[in-house]
């Protein structure tokens, strides 16, 4: 029941960053989400509206479910040029989502800007109005009003990327990928390392490069699956690519090492 939100807004004709660029990343994420998420643990609602008056509609029809269900937001919007990132944060700053955006966003562009909550901009200053105060953040790569070609007509298609598109909408799914594997998890040998060779699951070699990108995941998962620590933790100290990591924690579980608690 517990939800994520991704919002987008129709309402500004023939922009193309500042309009066009959030529902087609949304679409793209809703068709990569309907593909490839089997079982997920999370409800995830995507919303398409004017911008102000429509979330602030929601907000008044929909009020109860989101302070009871929604475990963060996001809104989209000019994320489709090629500048980096750039993460707004909610008012309160401590969802999942806002911490799993900046990781991936920083993880492809070091030089990502993280900005403060402010009581200005586009659909987030409704969802953190003081009385709603729900954990809204905004993904952007140019912010409103800071490129020339905003609200004018030089924002049309040859300013945004399809390219640029493509790229966040999979930078989302690496975010959600986070949000559906974070938990806790307990190493079931955590008396020394497990012998990983007898199981296939370490190089039968001594060499240069013979240790995958996966072993290395997996001994970090092992040292720090204490129940202290999320697996998210670990994937931040790790900085290892989230696709091995994820690999290694199915194997480990597959070999019955590691075990999930809720």
């Amino acid at each position: 029941k517990e939800e994520i939100v991704f919002s987008s807004y129709i309402c500004h004709p023939s922009l193309a960053n500042n309009e066009l660029s959030g529902p087609l990343v949304l679409c793209y994420l809703y068709s990569l989400i309907r593909q490839k998420l089997v079982k997920p643990r999370y409800t995830y609602r995507f919303l398409l509206m004017p911008e102000t008056i429509g979330s602030i509609w929601y907000i008044s029809h929909h009020f109860e479910h989101l302070q009871k269900y929604v475990k963060g937001g996001m809104i989209l919007t000019c994320i489709g040029d090629a500048a980096p990132y750039s993460l707004k944060k909610s008012r309160r700053g401590d969802s999942l989502l806002e911490a799993a955006t900046e990781y991936i966003a920083k993880s492809r562009y070091p030089n990502t800007c993280v900005i403060d909550f402010f009581p200005l901009g586009s659909d987030e200053r409704q969802y953190c109005s003081p009385g709603v105060n729900l954990p809204f953040c905004s993904l952007m790569h140019s912010v409103y009003g800071t490129f020339k070609e905003y609200h004018t007509s030089l924002d049309n298609k040859s300013y945004i990327s399809f390219e640029v598109i493509q790229q966040s909408t999979e930078d989302l799914y690496d975010v959600i990928r986070i949000l559906e594997n974070d938990g806790r998890y307990f190493n079931q040998m955590p008396m020394c390392e497990p012998q990983l060779g007898k199981r296939g699951l370490y190089p039968t070699i001594s060499a240069p490069n013979a240790r995958s990108k996966v072993t290395d995941a997996m001994m970090w998962i092992l040292n720090y699956s204490d129940g202290k620590h999320t697996l998210f933790d670990i994937l931040k100290k790790a900085q290892l690519p989230i696709g091995a990591f994820l690999e290694a924690k199915d194997v480990l579980i597959k070999n019955g090492i590691l075990k999930y608690e809720e």
